[in-house]
This record gives C-alpha cells, structure tokens and sequence, in this order.
C-alpha cells in the first residue's frame, strides 16, 4: 500500500547541521551553560547600515511583489560587486537571479541541469546539503576521493577516474564548508580545464569567498581561469556569511542565460521573488561600506588564531589550520573508542559537557567534526577546555 509521502519527500532528509543546532537549542531550554559550536553563520549582528536600510524599505513601502528575477538595482550591484572582484560581470538583465540564499540557487542549479541518472561530482568532505539536494533532482551524487595534504580538493586524476558519460556536473566549495581550508590556484586551475575539457557543468560555491585570511592561498574563481568554458560555469554567492545576513535569506546565481532564465522560470512557481526588504537590504550591503566584511573576516582569524593554539594543547584529536570560512575541522579517530563512531562521541561530548560540535559524518567525513568559529572567546576557550576534560576522562 502506497504510504503518505512521495519516494521523493523519503529522499530528503533533514540537513545534520540545523538537527545537531536545534538539539543544542533545546538542550539550552534546561542547563544554561551549553556552548553551541555548531552553527554555520556568523555570530555578529548584521551591520547597522544595512538594517537600516531594511527599516527605511518597509517604511517606504517595499512590501510588494518584485520581479521574479530579483531588483534590478541589486542585480546590477551583484554584477558590479562580481566585476570587481572577479573580473567577470554577467550580464545583470539575463545571467543573474536573485534566490532565497545561496542554499536555493544551488537548488535551481541541479533541478535545472540535471535529467534522472545524472551524475554529479563532489569532494570529499562536502556540504551537507549538495547530496540530498541532488538526489531530489533524481541525480547522483559521486564523491571522488581526496587528500589533506591536497586541502581535499579532487586532483585531475581521481576526477578523471570518477568520470563516466553520465557525469553532467562537479561542485567546488571554496573556502570549504567544512573543512576551512582553500583550494589553491593552481587546482583552481587544473580542475576548470579539466571540467571543460569534459563538457562538465561546474557549479562553484562561493558563498564564503570573502571570508579568508591573511595566511590563505589567493583566491581564484573558476570564471579567472584561462581555458576556461564560461558557458558551462556556474557560480553562486550570497550575503549571508560576509554580511552576517543569514536570516535575511538572499542569495544568487550567475551564468549563462539559458540556464538562468530556466532557473527563474521555475522561481516563479516557487517562491516568485526573494522577500523585497531583504533584497533592499542585500543591495545597500553590496552598495555600502565594506568595512564590515574586513571587520569581520579581522574577527575570524583572531578566533582562528585562538583555536589553533587551543588546539596544540590537545590530545588524540588533530586540528586542521583553518584557511577561510569560520570552520575547524577535527580528526577525532585517534580518540574514538572501539566501535564508536563520530556521531557517539559528539552525542555524548553534548550530553556530558554540552557541547555542540557537528559529527564528521554529516559530510561525509565519518571520524571527524566541524567547530564553528562563529562563537565568543570566551565559548571558544571553554568549549576547548570542555573537549579536553571530555578526552581526559575517556582515556
């Protein structure tokens, strides 16, 4: 008998991150001392300026419809703001569209191109949420292997081995959700060159390209790249991460015109435009001052610094220096006893010392954990020293 949901709606499963947050959350209701370092957004409120812009919005009426693509204004912004640091501007009447975040252009992208079997090529780790969004766009995500001392970041030859005449796409996350560390340009490189020489579409995520740090390899889009096949490049970006604007929910997607107006077309059954004050908003954080980002990003990397020397004073557990992003991530399988995986130890690192850490597996990481920087000094220490006596009492 046929039950009460779709096979589609089984396919979906909730994102890791928002369960292991709102575990943290509920935990909260009944201890006071829970420290989430769980949380993939900024900590920081969003700068005034752009509040006051949403404020300003509203007064002035903008509670209407908008086109579906998005403002133009903010569309012209997004082109500019990717011309500048890119030395790319799309088309802003064709080959940009305006999202409810980042998550849901990336959603358009692999209902837009992919046909049921389709492959899509991953790294391993990877976002939470690429496979399932995939999956529901009846395609197949294909996770190639890689290697730290590469950043995890697929070499030329696992993605040549992966490849098959079903691949239609391969997803590049840099900074990298979750493990912080940036793909460095010559990857950039070798793996545009490669996607066009195979006829892939690549989608790159760059919802956190604003974030790196001093210390970090030159950032580099694919659309930079010499050899490149723009018309098969997709990029997504957003204002949630370097504007601290999670919540407002604005994010885009930039590329060629058939696939952008493919994209809009099925927006306009879905969500018709991204919220208008939020669009107002996003345009005076891309119009404004940027000083908020530097300020922010000065922020993350002194909690970086922290965390790595938090980090040194550890046992069993290995902390890759994060290059960008606000993510640590942790290589707990020294520390894990026998039998137990990284979603035990992280369920019992909560319920002993309430602390939130995400488990590795999520990723597709098993053994490992993601650390959000996205917390206070004080959480952060503490959240150390928590992680140290939950080891030491283990041991």
């Amino acid at each position: 008998m046929r039950g009460p949901v779709s096979r589609r709606a089984d396919r979906a499963s909730a994102s890791p991150t928002l369960a292991i947050s709102s575990q943290a959350k509920a935990l909260a209701g009944r201890f006071n001392d829970v420290i989430s370092l769980a949380a993939g957004e900024p900590d920081t409120p969003t700068p005034r300026h752009i509040v006051e812009a949403g404020v300003d919005a509203l007064h002035q009426g903008a509670t209407r419809y908008l086109p579906v693509a998005g403002l133009p204004a903010l569309r012209r912004a997004i082109a500019d703001q990717s011309g500048e640091l890119r030395g790319w501007r799309p088309d802003a009447t064709g080959e940009v569209l305006v999202t409810c975040g980042a998550k849901h252009a990336l959603f358009h992208c692999f209902q837009v191109l992919l046909e049921p079997g389709d492959k899509v090529l991953l790294s391993d780790p990877a976002w939470v949420s690429y496979g399932p969004q995939i999956r529901l766009a009846d395609g197949e995500p294909v996770v190639v292997p890689s290697t730290v001392a590469d950043g995890f970041y697929p070499s030329v030859e696992a993605l040549e081995a992966a490849f098959d005449d079903r691949c239609r796409a391969l997803v590049i996350n840099s900074p990298n959700n979750p493990t912080g560390l940036m793909a460095r340009p010559d990857q950039v490189e070798a793996i545009t060159r490669w996607a066009a020489r195979r006829k892939v579409w690549l989608i790159s995520d760059e919802i956190y390209s604003r974030i790196s740090f001093s210390d970090a390899p030159q950032a580099l889009s694919p659309v930079q790249v010499k050899g490149a096949d723009i018309e098969r490049i997709l990029v997504v970006d957003g204002v949630s991460k370097a504007y601290a604007m999670t919540g407002w929910r604005v994010g885009w997607v930039m590329g060629p015109k058939s696939v952008v107006s493919a994209a809009s077309r099925m927006q306009s059954h879905q969500t018709s435009s991204a919220t208008s004050v939020s669009q107002y908003a996003a345009l005076a954080a891309l119009d404004g001052p940027q000083n908020c980002v530097d300020e922010l990003v000065a922020l993350l990397e002194k909690r970086r610094d922290l965390v790595m020397a938090a980090a040194d004073r550890l046992e069993q557990v290995d902390v890759l220096r994060p290059q960008g992003a606000f993510y640590a991530f942790l290589d707990l399988r020294a520390a894990l006893r026998t039998g137990e995986d990284d979603n035990a130890f992280c369920r019992e690192l909560l319920d002993r010392e309430h602390l939130a850490l995400v488990p590795g597996s999520a990723f597709g990481a098993p053994g490992h954990a993601r650390l959000s920087m996205a917390a206070s000094e004080a959480d952060l220490t503490e959240g150390f020293e928590r992680l140290a006596r939950f080891l030491a009492a283990r041991s």
